[in-house]
């Protein structure tokens, strides 16, 4: 299990200029925000004669928190349910709908912590990966687009995390060096490792995520909510 703190964080890093954040499970909670489009899709086929709890859970398993091949699961939840719709254009209503409103589900304080490093002027910006449509949506009407000055995402790059690539870019577009970076993501495999590679500062907000065992790096910080960001001396 990594440490709350890096005994030597300042390293060879320089002071700290900006944040990155990963969007989902960061600063929106998907999970929720995707069960509105869960139950849209129970009630537009008529399920009603399967347990809604059972139906949500099915989901969930299905949608692997976003990491999920799309097409696939959209196949498995037909043929299971009998919906009357095609793979392909499922997976076209789910990124073009899903996240409609998706504003609902930030996590609390996740604004007003964006607000208070603005303030104390770092600038800010978000890397995701995804789909360029759904992504982007949940960027805007999350209302987080307009906090920062950045947004990657992955399927507009053409590249993913954890490939340094698209940290790197990030930075630059901030005008700022990768060491004087912070990145705040859930996912150790993507987030932490992916910023690590491109050598910022990493924080590690442990959410649904464990930590893998055979990882041979640490974050340089551990929180478990968001505010806690303000009370580290980056």
């Amino acid at each position: 299990m990594p440490q709350s703190a890096h005994p030597a964080i300042r390293g060879d890093h320089r002071p700290t200029k900006a944040f990155l954040f990963d969007l989902d499970d960061t600063l929106l909670d998907r999970e929720a925000a995707a069960e509105p489009y869960a139950r849209s899709l129970y009630e537009r086929y008529n399920l009603a004669h399967v347990p809604y709890e059972d139906y949500w859970t099915i989901f969930k398993k299905l949608d692997q928190h976003g990491y999920a091949n799309r097409k696939m699961a959209m196949q498995t939840l037909i043929k299971m349910y009998g919906l009357s719709i095609s793979a392909d254009e499922l997976v076209d209503d789910f990124r073009a709908t899903a996240w409609l409103g998706c504003h609902q589900f930030v996590f609390p304080d996740a604004k007003d912590v964006l607000h208070q490093l603005r303030r104390r002027g770092y600038r800010l910006g978000i890397v995701t990966n995804g789909p360029e449509i759904s992504q982007r949506i949940k960027a805007v009407e999350s209302g987080m687009s307009d906090l920062v000055e950045v947004t990657l995402i992955s399927g507009e790059e053409k590249v993913e995390k954890p490939a340094p690539e698209i940290f790197l870019r990030a930075a630059g577009k901030l005008g700022v060096d990768a060491s004087e970076c912070v990145f705040v993501g859930d996912n150790p495999l993507t987030d932490i490792r992916g910023a690590h590679s491109a050598g910022m500062i990493t924080v590690w907000f442990k959410s649904y995520f464990p930590w893998p065992h055979d990882f041979t790096i640490t974050p340089h910080y551990t929180i478990t909510r968001l505010p806690e960001l303000l009370e580290i001396a980056f």
